[in-house]
């Protein structure tokens, strides 16, 4: 097995970043103000989307995206067993069952191999 570490995440905050973050909190809006408004359009024009919703964290995203996919009871989803828990709470959230994959340790994404094998042996809605 591969010793490299991944990395949870390097963020990059520039002096523009925490001006931007003082102003915030200084408006008389710290939540649902026009910084959300611009926001969500900055992003929807990043992604090409007519719509973008900003929501308060990760794990709401994704419950929002289960739900978009129409995740229900009965419904079983292929998840990497090196995730976040929300990961597959929020299948869960809507009913659907959770069917953990293990990774390949050279790609750490999951071993396809496995997939197939889902795939082959049972229905599975794959997010």
């Amino acid at each position: 097995m591969s010793k490299n570490i991944i990395p949870y995440g390097k963020h990059f905050i520039d002096q523009a970043d925490i001006d931007a973050v003082i102003e915030t909190l200084k408006s008389d809006y710290l939540t649902q103000g026009p910084k959300i408004n611009q926001f969500e359009e900055a992003f929807s024009n990043y992604v090409d989307s007519k719509y973008a919703i900003a929501v308060n964290n990760g794990t709401s995203a994704l419950h929002l995206c289960a739900l978009a996919l129409g995740v229900k009871p009965g419904d079983k989803i292929i998840c990497p067993t090196i995730t976040f828990a929300a990961s597959a709470n929020c299948i869960e959230y809507c009913g659907g069952e959770v069917i953990f994959c293990d990774i390949d340790p050279e790609t750490y994404l999951m071993d396809l191999d496995h997939v197939k094998n889902y795939l082959r042996n049972i229905k599975i809605l794959q997010v």
